[in-house]
């Protein structure tokens, strides 16, 4: 089954999306991270130099002559990635400063030959792509300058610095988030 998804302009990197590429969701390809991917997920615990990340998506950028694929790959199972305090090219004291429970970020796959994977937040398309207030629990909307690395909640105010993407997008990646993500249930 392949589904044909057309993007507005975004970045990824080096690698331009427009309407002369392809987006698909193939189910014929291996669907394990490898290196050079990039991984959708939501931070599911964090502390001073570690983060565990419950990867929703892999997007695989396949280069075919002039036209770039991406391919969309959502994964087998539950699937889990590492981010390191030094993976996180943001200065901080504790990767706990900058990434909270519930974000989305967009990381790059560092190491594949281990399971669970590691990720990098290294490039500008890398990082936090949908925060969350740590105080009130409101989704943060998209700052007004990027650059400048700051979200600031609409409700109650609060501020924070983290490594933003410049591709920070909350409802759109969200939106991926909760409709590509493994349903995992309590033990009973």
């Amino acid at each position: 089954m392949k589904e044909e998804i057309t993007l507005g302009q975004k970045t990824f990197e080096n690698t331009t999306i427009s309407g002369a590429s392809r987006v698909t969701w193939d189910s014929k390809i291996l669907k394990i991270p490898s290196m050079g991917d990039l991984l959708l997920g939501q931070i599911v615990s964090v502390s001073e130099k570690i983060a565990t990340v419950l990867v929703s998506l892999i997007i695989r950028i396949i280069e075919d002559g002039n036209l770039e694929k991406i391919r969309l790959l959502k994964p087998p199972g539950p699937t889990h990635a590492y981010i390191f305090k030094g993976d996180v090219k943001f200065p901080c004291v504790n990767l706990s400063d900058i990434l909270k429970l519930g974000d989305l970020v967009l990381g790059r796959v560092k190491v594949d030959w281990f399971k669970p994977v590691f990720l990098s937040l290294d490039t500008e398309d890398t990082g936090v792509v949908s925060g969350i207030c740590s105080n009130c629990g409101a989704v943060l909307p998209t700052p007004r300058d990027l650059a400048s690395n700051t979200l600031v909640c609409p409700r109650c105010k609060s501020t924070r610095k983290t490594k933003v993407s410049k591709l920070y997008e909350p409802i759109i990646w969200r939106e991926i988030h909760l409709t590509n993500r493994i349903q995992t249930l309590p033990p009973a």
